[in-house]
């Protein structure tokens, strides 16, 4: 009995050796997402070293090997390793599509490694490095997604000295930088892309690499985004207007209702469905969204652990700002309209107000919390919505003052400076400066 037990272990180990070590032939190993969804490290060095998925793959074959040394004829153990050798990785393969259909968003995407090809070299001024290929994927999900691409420079497949920051992906005849890409359900698309990064450390380069490792972000990844259909030379989710056409094939549209596809709707959906990102006029006076995990480095910033009294007596905010803000704390939310019934604002103080609105909203007093109509007599709902505003400290609760008083403002404009080099490669200082300190 012990000995039909212990040759049936070894087999099954045997087995479970090669389904976590086999790929498939655009890269894909059960191995790599059983490790990233345990949240456990696939290389010994960050996304270089020795591979953990081939040293687990290869400890539990050895002793499988060992036990079945033993127990089962040495032929019969040769043959199922050949024969595993032979199509294990057809198994992987057709076993992938099912996998990636299971699950949604970004983690439905199947990225081609054995395909995806880049091309480096040196710019005729020898001030940037080219960075050309194409990258190949797959949209298994039910849905259309949009997202954006780098190349982290942590990778084993260049020399350090070339990249010295991430390398944000930008489609070939476009200059947007940080720009968006749309896969819709069930498609497979060869991306070309043309990429520059400054040139630093060295004289020139020349080289390729194949399959990197590459991320996939959505806006929620980026930290912040301007809201209109801008970047403003920094970045933005959706880079183009309601009167321009998509630069690239998307069912993303302006202005059409669709709460899928209408980045004028995604406002208000952020607003009504996620508590962990912010959206209002956060940059150059125009609106634009921060998550929840970035929300405290431009408190930092622009608030500097000041209260609002403080800034007040400073002479740094208006006396129209705070009686709005005197308002809005009273009453915790207050639509717009109501703002300017309750607090007697009449059309001599109109542009005075909203100004003062934005003021509030740049320095981060307050912030959009929904929207809400005007109710009749009878207590009915009529007209337009009116956008509804409260403070930050309502809307993100104290958690995030007591992150943000723990940052000093330099730290946190650093920080966000270099999350803005990785979105848009590039970006003008003064931009970034302006971006930032709102």
């Amino acid at each position: 009995m012990k000995t039909a037990v212990r040759g049936k272990i070894s087999v099954a180990l045997i087995l479970l050796a090669f389904i976590i070590g086999s790929g498939s032939q655009t890269g894909f190993s059960l191995g790599k997402e059983a490790f990233i969804n345990l949240g456990l490290p696939i290389w010994t060095n960050g996304r270089t070293g020795f591979n953990y998925v081939s040293l687990l793959s290869l400890t539990i074959l050895i002793i499988g090997i060992f036990l079945a040394k033993t127990e089962v004829p040495r032929r019969r153990v040769g043959i199922l390793i050949l024969f595993l050798i032979i199509f294990s990785p057809m198994c992987i393969s057709a076993l992938e599509p099912y996998y990636y259909k299971m699950h949604t968003g970004l983690e439905a995407i199947q990225y081609d490694s054995k395909r995806t090809h880049f091309d480096i070299s040196s710019s005729e001024d020898r001030m940037n490095i080219k960075i050309s290929g194409v990258v190949v994927l797959t949209n298994y999900g039910k849905n259309p997604i949009e997202f954006g691409m780098k190349i982290p420079s942590d990778n084993d497949y260049f020399d350090r000295d070339w990249f010295t920051q991430d390398i944000a992906l930008v489609r070939q005849g476009t200059s947007e930088a940080g720009e968006i890409f749309t896969l819709l359900s069930g498609e497979k698309r060869t991306i070309d892309t043309l990429s520059t990064i400054p040139l630093k450390n060295v004289h020139s380069v020349q080289g390729s690499m194949s399959g990197p490792d590459l991320i996939l972000f959505t806006g929620d990844e980026a930290g912040f985004s301007l809201g209109g259909g801008n970047s403003n030379g920094i970045y933005a989710v959706i880079p183009w207007n309601w009167q321009e056409a998509p630069p690239y094939d998307t069912p993303v549209r302006w202005h059409t209702g669709d709460p899928e596809t209408d980045p004028w709707e995604w406002r208000m959906r952020v607003l009504d469905e996620r508590n962990d990102i912010a959206y209002g006029k956060l940059f150059f006076k125009k609106s634009g969204y921060i998550t929840k995990e970035w929300y405290p480095y431009f408190l930092a910033v622009r608030r500097g652990g000041r209260t609002f009294a403080e800034e007040y007596a400073a002479g740094t905010l208006s006396h129209l700002a705070k009686r709005i803000y005197d308002l809005i704390c009273e009453y915790e939310t207050l639509p717009l309209h109501a703002i300017k019934q309750i607090g007697g604002f009449g059309k001599a103080e109109a542009s005075g107000f909203d100004r003062a609105i934005t003021e509030l909203q740049m320095k981060m007093y307050i912030t959009m919390c929904g929207r809400q109509q005007k109710l009749s007599r009878k207590g009915e709902e009529y007209g337009w919505s009116s956008t509804v505003f409260c403070t930050t400290e309502t809307y993100f609760g104290q958690k995030i003052f007591e992150l943000a008083a723990g940052i000093s403002g330099q730290e946190a404009a650093g920080k966000i400076a270099e999350q803005i080099e990785r979105l848009n490669p590039g970006a003008d200082p003064k931009k970034v400066a302006k971006f930032i300190k709102g």
